[in-house]
């Protein structure tokens, strides 16, 4: 009777598994041949299998998976199994006869190591500092590390060089290892403009400027946000750099801004680069003998960036903004520093703006109006003209442009220089036998 539900289980397996090729397979088993299964599973997904004699008994399951292969690895599963490519072979067997496989042979490699000559060689670096290099050589990662147990590793930084001992086959892998890290960085052109704004037309030129949420689709002003004035907002622009560049040439012309900088900065990939403009502010500090010392307190608006390059060619920026400005005059003669802070990471294309404001301040403005000609007289032109002071309150925008430079040349002895070096070329010495 065992052996009719048996084989019943398997032909509702056989029925079901050629007609199951929707973008999710199923499988239905009860009471099957285990070893049967397995066989047939592999053959109609088209890998070879060798099973273990402890691969026994019946197996009820009943799964999903997007493919063939991880329908049978849901079945191994089901039965504590697990399987091991060998060559063109998958091993199939319990987890922890594998994983004794693995420790034998593991043991067996170390052994064969220990037997084998040692051997030296210099590598000498070309952009990778060989202190760094010497400590992810000997550090260990689970129980592991890239060098053998009686390898060593020693760095001079004076020729940035490595001495790197360890048998023959261990040191040709740790050599295209380090080949691959021993790469030029890639450089990032931050370019960036300070503008200034006249408060009642910063929300009309945000509108023009067309910024981007970031977190977010549409376009929005930015300063019609809805955040506090007095918070630091950002969004990606949504026009290119020419227009930019012409509407923020229409603004000055128009006397409602200001470019008050341009400052741009090139740095290597997770590198930090930093902008920053302001002023510094004394006050007096007295000691308890009652003597009294200047000091300054740094008064900025700064920008650090740290850019991030993606295999798509993507950048991202990890950003921190301070706005600090002179607050009010303490009791003790100092003056507090008001402060703002923004700290994010955002992803832009290559040659797209991010766009930060909402940094306000207050200035001064003198204005004249006068007579024509009466009022440019001497003495008396002054009772034909008028002096009148307001204040007016500025918005500050911070438009920041990344941008990807291509790969830099090299020096030579020959030439002064030569192209970054391409895939597969070394720069090493020649190998020297060491002892065992």
């Amino acid at each position: 009777m065992c052996n009719v539900l048996s084989w019943a289980a398997w032909l509702c397996f056989v029925l079901i598994w050629p007609t199951a090729h929707a973008a999710n397979l199923k499988v239905s088993l009860s009471d099957a041949n285990a070893r049967a299964v397995i066989v047939d599973m592999a053959r109609s997904a088209k890998i070879n299998v060798l099973l273990s004699d402890r691969v026994q008994g019946k197996v009820t399951i009943e799964a999903k998976a997007q493919d063939r292969v991880g329908l049978l690895d849901a079945v191994l599963h089901a039965r504590g199994l697990a399987r091991e490519k060998v060559g063109d072979i998958f091993w199939v067997a319990p987890l922890d006869e594998i994983t004794q496989r693995d420790t034998q042979a593991r043991a067996k490699a170390l052994a064969q190591e220990s037997r084998e000559p040692l051997m030296t060689e210099l590598i000498i670096l070309q952009h990778a500092k060989s202190s760094e290099l010497v400590k992810l050589l000997s550090s260990t990662n689970a129980g592991e590390r890239l060098l053998g147990p009686r390898g060593r590793a020693d760095a001079d930084s004076r020729t940035n060089t490595l001495l790197v001992t360890d048998h023959a086959a261990r040191l040709a892998q740790l050599k295209q290892w380090l080949l691959t890290l021993d790469r030029a960085s890639r450089q990032v052109l931050i370019e960036s403009k300070l503008v200034s704004v006249s408060r009642n037309k910063s929300s009309a030129y945000g509108a023009q400027w067309s910024f981007k949420r970031v977190n977010g689709s549409g376009l929005i002003p930015l300063s019609a946000t809805g955040v506090d004035a007095s918070a630091i907002r950002y969004g990606l622009l949504g026009i290119d750099g020419p227009t930019l560049d012409l509407t923020l040439s229409a603004l000055v012309s128009e006397g409602d801004g200001k470019i008050l900088a341009r400052p741009s900065v090139m740095t290597a990939e997770q590198q930090p680069a930093r902008i920053a403009s302001g002023q510094q502010i004394p006050y007096q500090e007295t000691t308890q003998s009652g003597a009294s010392t200047t000091r300054f307190i740094n008064a900025e608006l700064s920008l650090d960036i740290v850019p991030a390059i993606s295999l798509g060619g993507d950048i991202q920026l990890s950003l921190k903004l301070s706005h600090d400005s002179p607050g009010e005059l303490q009791p003790n003669g100092s003056r507090a520093i008001d402060t703002n802070r923004l700290e994010t990471q955002v992803r832009l294309r290559d040659g797209q703006t991010l766009v930060l404001g909402g940094i306000f301040r207050q200035q001064a403005v003198k204005a004249t109006s006068a007579v024509p000609f009466l009022g440019k007289i001497p003495l008396l032109g002054a009772l034909f003209r008028r002096d009148t002071m307001r204040q007016d309150e500025q918005e500050l925008f911070i438009f920041v442009t990344p941008k990807l430079i291509s790969d830099a040349v090299y020096p030579t002895e020959e030439t002064g220089t030569h192209d970054a070096p391409g895939e597969g070329e070394e720069y090493f010495s020649s190998r020297t036998d060491g002892s065992g």
